[in-house]
């Protein structure tokens, strides 16, 4: 007698631990200083077989970790390209990194638990740079990004041909130079 076998999903427990096992095997965790004295947090997975990397991208997305994947370029100095293609799987964002290195942390053992450790505790003396919030001349909205007057080009134009333009007086535009 045959019996129907429902099929379950894997606890998030079992999932994570896997993904630690294989981080742990084939991954690397590291803040790196750029040459610019800039740092790069990066987390990657470097493996041949692609079965493998999915399941790491699945784990990721079930996750709503933000990753990179791409083939590397295996070209070495010889000229040859060896007959395994290499696939990597990699986190940069910081708060995508900083979720997944606590999610993993408990199944991690030896040097890699010690490099997460360090990452983490670089993260909290490391916050976030807060941007500046700059305020419409025109609108008065608040705004981040690149230092400006105008938060859109249509209040910039608004503001040039209206009345709070101190250049524009009596319905006409007064220029610097008369």
């Amino acid at each position: 007698m045959i019996k129907n076998v429902e099929k379950t999903t894997p606890s998030e427990d079992i999932l994570l631990a896997w993904l630690a096992g294989v981080i742990d095997g084939e991954g690397s965790i590291g803040i790196y200083t750029t040459s610019q004295n800039r740092k790069i947090i990066n987390l990657s997975v470097v493996n041949s077989d692609k079965d493998i990397i999915n399941k790491v991208e699945e784990i990721y997305k079930r996750f709503n970790i933000f990753f990179c994947t791409y083939l590397h370029n295996n070209k070495n100095p010889k000229g040859f390209l060896p007959v395994n293609q290499c696939y990597v799987v990699t986190v940069r964002r910081r708060d995508d990194f900083e979720q997944i290195l606590k999610l993993i942390k408990p199944f991690l053992i030896g040097k890699k638990k010690q490099t997460v450790q360090k990452a983490l505790e670089y993260l909290t003396l490391n916050p976030r740079k807060i941007k500046p919030v700059y305020y419409c001349k025109f609108c008065k909205k608040a705004f981040t990004g690149r230092k400006k007057q105008f938060c859109t080009l249509k209040c910039w134009h608004d503001f040039s041909i209206g009345s709070k333009n101190p250049n524009f007086r009596h319905g006409k535009y007064i220029a610097r130079n008369e």
